[in-house]
């Protein structure tokens, strides 16, 4: 039997990272023996790239494949990637990326322009 075991560790100070951090390693060792392989998708992070294949298991390479027809040059890249199977015939190249520029509001002058002249307050109404 295989465990799909998820550790969750945090401390509060961060001078102790390096000993804390060896520990969850050490533990997520010592229990990788009893655990299947890959794992619930979205726990894995960053550091779990590695285990992407185990995880999706034989639906991989039908994946992979679409991501090289429909994503070649791996623009959706975040999070649990599936990273493009060798280019396909007939792919869809990715279109180049857009700039958006903002242009200045209306009402802005150059930075070389005088400031505006502050004008004297309105008189307040008299009762």
């Amino acid at each position: 039997m295989n465990f799909a075991p998820v550790i969750a560790a945090q401390w509060p100070e961060p001078a102790e990272n390096e000993k804390n951090i060896a520990w969850v390693r050490d533990y997520w060792a010592a229990l990788h023996e009893y655990s299947a392989p890959g794992g619930y998708i979205n726990f894995q992070d960053a550091d779990d790239q590695s285990r992407i294949e185990d995880t999706l298991g034989s639906n991989y390479p039908r994946l992979a494949g679409l991501k090289a027809k429909y994503d070649p040059d791996n623009f959706f890249h975040i999070n649990q990637n599936i990273k493009p199977a060798a280019p396909a015939a007939g792919g869809v190249p990715s279109p180049a990326p857009v700039v958006l520029l903002t242009p200045p509001p209306a009402d802005s002058a150059p930075a070389d322009a005088a400031p505006p002249q502050a004008s004297p307050p309105e008189a307040a109404p008299t009762a």
